[in-house]
């Protein structure tokens, strides 16, 4: 009797852990699709590639969108236009508590027409200082470099003696 309790229960215990591991790997894999699709989603929709980030702990997903200013004064329903994509194309994650935060995109390309400007005069007297600085440190470890030759030929003299 006793032994095939432990059969049971050791069955029922691995059969529980085969379980959850498929179920943590269906979570882990529709996160990964859902980080896939939904930025092409949500530039089918509103016309814009939007920066999606997507992360998970446990039972906890947080997604974060940024879109324009536009687009988001535009539409106002953007957060249940994303949970009603999750629910409908990926039913693993329905059970998931999900919060979904949507903020304006800053607008890295007109940062990057921008045209740099040229250094100041002052700055470039600070890189010539520098470049001084270099050179006399230089010097002054060859300087030390002989000393402390000199200084080993003065004890090697002192032995012999």
């Amino acid at each position: 009797m006793k032994i095939t309790l432990k059969k049971v229960i050791t069955f029922l215990a691995f059969g529980l852990f085969v379980y959850l591991g498929v179920q943590f790997y269906n979570r882990v894999r529709g996160l990964i699709n859902l980080s896939k699709s939904l930025p092409n989603w949500l530039k089918n929709n509103f016309g814009e590639r939007p920066t999606v980030n997507i992360s998970m702990f446990l039972k906890k997903m947080t997604i974060k969108i940024g879109l324009s200013d536009t687009i988001i004064e535009a539409n106002d329903d953007i957060e249940s236009m994303v949970r009603e994509y999750i629910e409908d194309f990926y039913p693993g994650l329905k059970d998931t508590n999900i919060a979904i935060t949507i903020f304006a995109k800053n607008n890295t390309e007109d940062e990057s027409q921008k045209e740099e400007e040229p250094l100041n005069e002052t700055e470039i007297v600070e890189e010539e200082e520098i470049v001084e600085n270099k050179e006399e440190i230089s010097v002054e470890e060859n300087v030390e470099e002989e000393s402390e030759e000199v200084d080993t030929s003065d004890e090697e003299n002192k032995i012999e003696e």
